[in-house]
């Protein structure tokens, strides 16, 4: 029964720190989702771009 209560307890606090450091991640971000900058690399700037 110990090792239960144990078990809870921690994955309440690992629960937690996602909550804290998810938001802290939110909040910190400013240009969007990680899907937004994982194409930035791919953006053709016009100014560059010889057709």
């Amino acid at each position: 029964m110990e090792v239960l209560i144990f078990t809870l307890f921690i994955s309440l606090l690992l629960a937690i720190l996602f909550v804290v450091l998810f938001l802290r991640d939110q909040q910190k971000r400013e240009s969007g989702s990680l899907d937004q900058e994982a194409l930035l690399p791919l953006d053709d700037d016009e100014g560059k771009r010889q057709e």
